[in-house]
């Protein structure tokens, strides 16, 4: 090969630039550190326990009221008495007629400052003579019953010969407050009620338990478990993808 021919092979090379080849840097995803893992299980603890504690929660309440959700007229009290039904959480319809005393109320308040309203408790007579508590927060049911209570006194004293027409309320049947039991055996004694002489039932038709309520509380405990449910696999998804 001549010394010509080299150069123009040179030459050839030189006309080229020759550059180092691209390389694509990698990015390092920087691994979530054992205390962000720590602080991600703990609330994925929480969120699984809460998503159960809510479910069971719903489960208890739908069953408890379901019947009287998704049922017709709850049943009349006189037919539960009857029946061995008249016991506590069972839902029942009270026509009320005769109104003894309204013997004590009890106030609501958030965190002991701010009413939030008040109960009125009434003792009223049934259809086979039986007492029972009644609890109302109505304002409009409870200006019924105190008309009732006078006219069921005028009736009681002589003044008028029947009794007045009553109003119908649906309740649930819960324990009466111990504070307030206090109260309505203090009355039951005061009148000289003895239940040696008529059924005195130591229970209390809640009023202020209503349908609209009911279902509030049920679909209310739903969202709350969906929530948690959802809660815990967006926290599953986070701590998996740290790993």
């Amino acid at each position: 090969m001549n010394e010509e021919t080299k150069n123009d092979e040179k030459n050839l090379f030189e006309d080229f630039d020759v550059q180092e080849p691209y390389v694509i840097k990698e990015t390092k995803v920087s691994p979530v550190d054992k205390q962000q893992r720590k602080e991600i299980g703990l609330k994925l603890a929480f969120a699984g326990i809460g998503s159960v504690l809510f479910f069971v929660l719903f489960l208890f309440f739908f069953a408890v009221n379901a019947r009287f959700v998704f049922g017709g007229e709850p049943q009349d009290v006189m037919q539960a008495i009857e029946n061995g039904e008249f016991v506590k959480d069972e839902h029942v319809t009270v026509n009320v007629n005769a109104v003894l005393e309204n013997y004590a109320f009890t106030k609501h308040r958030i965190n002991g400052i701010i009413p939030i309203g008040t109960d009125q408790h009434y003792m009223i007579r049934l259809e086979n003579n039986a007492i029972v508590s009644l609890k109302v927060k109505n304002k409009r049911i409870i200006h019924k019953l105190d008309d009732i209570q006078e006219k069921t006194w005028d009736c009681m004293n002589g003044y008028s010969k029947t009794l007045p027409t009553g109003v119908k309320i649906q309740g649930r049947i819960s324990t009466i407050h111990p504070e307030v039991e206090g109260y309505y055996s203090t009355v039951l004694s005061f009148l000289g009620l003895s239940d040696s002489d008529i059924p005195i039932y130591y229970v209390e038709i809640d009023t202020t338990e209503t349908k609209g309520k009911a279902i509030v509380e049920i679909l209310l405990l739903f969202a709350l478990s969906v929530a948690c449910v959802f809660s815990a696999l967006q926290l599953y998804k986070k701590m998996k993808q740290s790993k």
